[in-house]
This record gives C-alpha cells, structure tokens and sequence, in this order.
C-alpha cells in the first residue's frame, strides 16, 4: 500500500545538484550505485503515484455507483409509497 506521505518522502530524497566546489572524480562503481538508486526511486515514485491515481479513480467510480443506486432505490420507494396511495 502506497500513501502520500511515502511518495512525499521519496520526492524529498531525490539527489539534489551538489554545489561544493570538490572536483573529484567518483568511481565509476559510485557513479553506477548512485543512479541506480536513483533510478530505482523514480520508478517507485511513478509505481506510486499510478496507485494513487487509480485508487481515486475507483473510489469515486463506486462513489457515483453508490449515489445512483441510493437515488434510484428512493425513486422506487416513491413510486411505490404513491401507487399505494392512488387506487
């Protein structure tokens, strides 16, 4: 399960530009950790927010479910209750 809070902190763990003034030069095992952590993280960053979207996307789909069905079930009962009524 994937909250916004997890994708927020995942967000706020993306490297971010280094502005020392060091000019050395990382190994290129370093180099190749690095951005496959990185890369790693924006794929579970999107993974997230796909998640996210589609479970929005599935709640209000059974929300307008729910409130058609809620407004057809009174439309029945009124229907119904006025028949009685009228002989």
């Amino acid at each position: 399960m994937v909250t916004q809070k997890m994708l927020d902190q995942l967000r706020a763990e993306r490297s971010k530009p280094d502005m020392r003034l060091d000019y050395t030069m990382d190994s290129p095992i370093h180099t190749h950790v690095v951005s496959s952590l990185s890369a790693e993280r924006e794929k579970q960053i999107v993974q997230g927010e796909h998640c996210l979207e589609s479970a929005l996307e599935d709640f209000r789909r059974e929300q307008a479910l729910s409130s058609s069905h809620g407004i057809a079930t009174v439309q029945f009962n009124q229907s119904t209750t006025n028949e009685e009524v009228t002989p």
